[in-house]
């Protein structure tokens, strides 16, 4: 949705309510196209879902870069989401890497391997349309109520999402790899919770 000017984003928030999907670090050449006026976005950007206020069936989204993102927030004093940053830093101490740390103590550990897969693919296909799909997937995994259970629905879409794109999640591991220095990300538990429940994984 077409965002571009402070008055225009003040007649979004009378007509949708704005809920933040993710904000993500974009990796080194990466881009994601803005809708507040089809600019690249090359450092971090934020995805809003917007559900029309009066047809919740309706439903746009946007995304936008940090500046943008900071307007919609303080319009609708909701916080930006953390930042998920798969790269690797210096010092742990320059903040969080996005990846939900507050609940970290009580994540299955399965389950917290499956969600940053998720963040990864919804980094690595940027704007694409199936990322509804993963969005979905990322806000089921991170609902409080469940961190700490086995994924079983979760794993089969996500294998399914994998299978029906023809790649496996290694080989977007290898992808952002070339230009970063990518934090590790192990998946094995993702594999051996697949043999478990009798499902051809796409994982590697």
């Amino acid at each position: 949705m077409y965002c571009r000017g402070h008055a225009t984003r003040l007649k979004i928030i009378e007509t949708y309510k704005l809920v933040p999907l993710g904000r993500f670090k974009l990796l080194n050449g990466q881009s994601v196209i803005s809708d507040a006026g089809k600019r690249d976005i090359i450092d971090e950007y934020t995805v809003f879902e917007c559900i029309e206020i009066n047809n919740p069936d309706h439903r746009e989204t946007i995304y936008c870069g940090k500046s943008v993102a900071e307007d919609f927030c303080h319009l609708t004093n909701i916080s930006l989401p953390p930042l998920f940053n798969p790269l690797k830093t210096i010092s742990v101490n320059h903040g969080s890497h996005g990846d939900n740390s507050s609940h970290k103590n009580s994540w299955n550990k399965t389950r917290k391997q499956l969600y940053n897969c998720t963040l990864l693919l919804i980094m690595y296909f940027g704007n694409s349309p199936t990322n509804k799909a993963l969005f979905s997937i990322k806000r089921e995994l991170e609902n409080p109520d469940y961190l700490d259970y086995f994924p079983k629905k979760q794993i089969k879409s996500i294998n399914t999402y994998l299978s029906k794109a023809g790649i496996t999640f290694q080989f977007v591991l290898n992808e952002m790899k070339k230009n970063n220095k990518i934090r590790e990300f192990k998946y094995d538990l993702l594999i051996e919770y697949s043999n478990k429940l009798g499902i051809t994984h796409h994982f590697c």
